[in-house]
């Protein structure tokens, strides 16, 4: 009984250095910290995509909208999304594009389907709210950002037309920029998400919406926060004031948005947000949701908070630093969350914390194909914002997670190098 006792802890002994081993290997990982925006993307990328296709239609979506409002929503819109982004990196008219725009097209007529616009009020303006109207708008530019002039249909251009020119319509009869996503309710990111469909749309078709965007970058400009230099994350609904101040989780998202369709706001938040926001915890790097000095508690929009850290905010911000250039940022923190995460593929899908959280995967992918949809990263130069050093503590902790599981291994050589001189005079005692 005793022997077994000892051969159980030796396995477990073993396991855990195993494990310890890989996540401190997984630092180190160059999966996601090398691509630009005009190469393909990579295998792993594409068997996350697999894995949400199967999840979204075994009912993960409908799971995902039980634990928060918009998770039917998300998992359909940001799959979509993605497939967009990776077919941008394709060749026009190839297959692979039109795979992408295929996948990118099934996600649209989800995301417009009875059962997830029932969420929103069809009374709002625009009709569903912004966050319904921005998001699905954005989607649908992308799919025809994927399809030469010629092949669009001109149904989806019309409707594309009729989505955007609702959009602005709300926005010039507004007294604020945020519009509400739900009655009462408004946050920074749904309408910045808005604004960014009618840029995309103004690259598509025929420019009709530029004095709108020009209107709503000053008036955000006006309404940013004086301590951080960022905009708030809910706000009143009439006129504009901060009701909470900045959080990672919208904040992150605004500026995925901006840094687009407002180059030079978009670089100012940017800079204001890595002063802020992007911190490392125990040596990870990672993005706070919170800024310094200010403490919170995580909710349904930012979800758990790990040492203050949100981990969707990390998520999203690694393909934000790519998007603006920021190429250290982006590959440090898919370092960090490619370690955290524990991803690994089965059956040709790539899944993240063991697939029990789809909706995780889906941001964790849009993050891995984002790129500019029509200009290149800005030419700024990013100093690193976090030290050369980061791994270090992580190694240390391990280290002392290590020797106790070293311990039994050592004994287990001690007690054989004890036992084979007994076992050599036992033998010799019993030929004589």
């Amino acid at each position: 009984m005793k022997r077994a006792l000892r051969f159980l802890r030796r396995v477990i002994a073993v396991l855990v250095l195993a494990v310890i081993l890989i996540i401190n290997a997984r630092l180190y990982t160059q999966s996601g910290t090398t691509i630009s925006a005009h190469t393909p993307i990579e295998a792993d990328v594409r068997a996350q995509l697999k894995f949400l296709r199967r999840a979204i239609e075994s009912g993960a979506d409908a799971d995902m909208q039980r634990l928060f409002p918009e998770g039917r929503f998300f998992m359909n819109c940001l799959y979509g999304l993605a497939n967009v982004e990776a077919g941008l990196r394709e060749q026009e008219n190839s297959p692979l594009r039109q795979h992408f725009l295929d996948e990118a097209r099934w996600a649209m007529a989800r995301v417009d389907s009875p059962t997830n616009k029932a969420v929103f009020s069809q009374h709002l303006h625009p009709q569903y709210g912004i966050f319904y109207a921005g998001w699905s708008a954005t989607l649908h530019a992308g799919t025809l950002a994927l399809q030469s002039e010629k092949a669009r249909e001109t149904q989806e251009v019309d409707t594309l037309r009729a989505r955007c020119d609702e959009i602005a319509a709300a926005f010039t009869a507004a007294q604020t920029p945020y519009l509400q996503a739900y009655h009462g309710e408004a946050w920074t990111c749904d309408s910045a998400a808005a604004i960014f469909a009618l840029y995309a749309c103004d690259r598509i078709l025929t420019p009709s919406y530029n004095s709108t965007i020009e209107r709503w970058i000053t008036a955000a400009r006006s309404l940013r926060d004086p301590a951080t230099g960022l905009l708030g994350h809910r706000v009143h609904t009439e006129t504009g004031a901060l009701l909470d101040g900045p959080r990672a989780t919208s904040m992150c998202i605004t500026i995925r948005f901006l840094s687009e369709a407002s180059p030079e706001l978009g670089a100012e938040l940017y800079e204001n947000f890595r002063e802020q926001m992007m911190t490392t915890r125990l040596g990870l790097p990672g993005v706070r949701e919170y800024p310094k000095g200010v403490n919170g508690s995580g909710d349904v929009d930012s979800g758990p908070l790990l040492f203050g850290i949100s981990t969707s905010a990390t998520a999203v911000t690694a393909g934000v630093a790519r998007i603006v250039g920021d190429t250290d940022a982006a590959a440090r923190i898919t370092q960090a969350t490619e370690t955290l995460a524990m991803p690994f593929t089965w059956n040709g899908d790539r899944r993240h914390f063991g697939g029990m959280l789809p909706v995780a995967d889906a941001f964790i992918t849009w993050s891995r194909t984002s790129r500019p949809w029509f200009s290149k990263s800005p030419p700024h130069k990013w100093n690193p914002v976090f030290p050369w050093w980061w791994r270090i503590p992580t190694h240390l902790i391990s280290l002392v997670f290590v020797i106790p599981f070293i311990r039994p291994l050592l004994r287990r050589n001690k007690e054989t190098s004890d036992d084979g001189p007994r076992r050599a005079d036992t033998d010799s005692a019993n030929a004589l």
